[in-house]
């Protein structure tokens, strides 16, 4: 599936994750939101603001993303198993000029 373009942002510089961990992504920044798409480990989840847009929700941190058509959903930052992050930010210059397998994709 053809990698899908970063949301509008409120600053030209786009906003990106290295993705550490296989990452449900949620319809809204709930636990009990999951729509059943995942990122993978080694992907790159685009921010839709920059400076992200964050929610806390139920005690877990989520962050919204650009999806597929235009579209914006919400991925976790921390683990639910052990704590540590699943989403690792990078530079400018990594989500300016991106590989070619970095973003997410339906699985």
């Amino acid at each position: 599936m053809a990698a899908p373009a970063p949301a509008q942002n409120r600053s030209a510089t786009p906003y990106c994750f290295a993705v550490k961990d296989t990452l449900s992504v949620f319809a809204r920044p709930a636990n009990n939101a999951a729509t059943g798409d995942r990122f993978a480990v080694g992907d790159i989840a685009y921010a839709t603001t920059n400076l992200p847009t964050a929610v806390v929700q139920g005690g877990r941190s989520f962050i919204e993303v650009a999806i597929y058509g235009g579209n914006k959903a919400w991925v976790p930052q921390r683990s639910t198993v052990d704590g540590a992050p699943i989403l690792v930010d990078l530079s400018t210059n990594q989500c300016s000029n991106p590989p070619a397998h970095a973003a997410g994709g339906r699985r």
